[in-house]
């Protein structure tokens, strides 16, 4: 039966796309890529920045939320990030 060697069998994708069609999926994947960057960044930065402003300032976590662009409670979730 079939089924007897389905858990050795190997599937091989092949897509083949049109070339305007797969550079657009590449720059997509790109785009994803320095997103997924960006965002580790912007969190970085929320933290230290949420830090800085309520511990060396000694802003509210309202009032740095107001210069962070964020809630209050995001910023609390900042300051107290590990």
């Amino acid at each position: 039966m079939f089924d007897e060697h389905a858990d050795k069998a190997q599937i091989e994708d092949d897509v083949r796309l049109p070339g305007d069609v797969n550079r657009l999926v590449s720059a997509q994947r790109s785009a994803r890529s320095k997103q997924e960057a960006v965002e580790a960044e912007l969190r970085a930065l929320n933290v230290k920045a949420a830090r800085a402003l309520t511990k060396q300032v000694g802003l509210s976590l309202r009032d740095a939320g107001e210069l962070l662009g964020a809630s209050q409670e995001s910023v609390r979730q900042w300051v107290e990030a590990s």
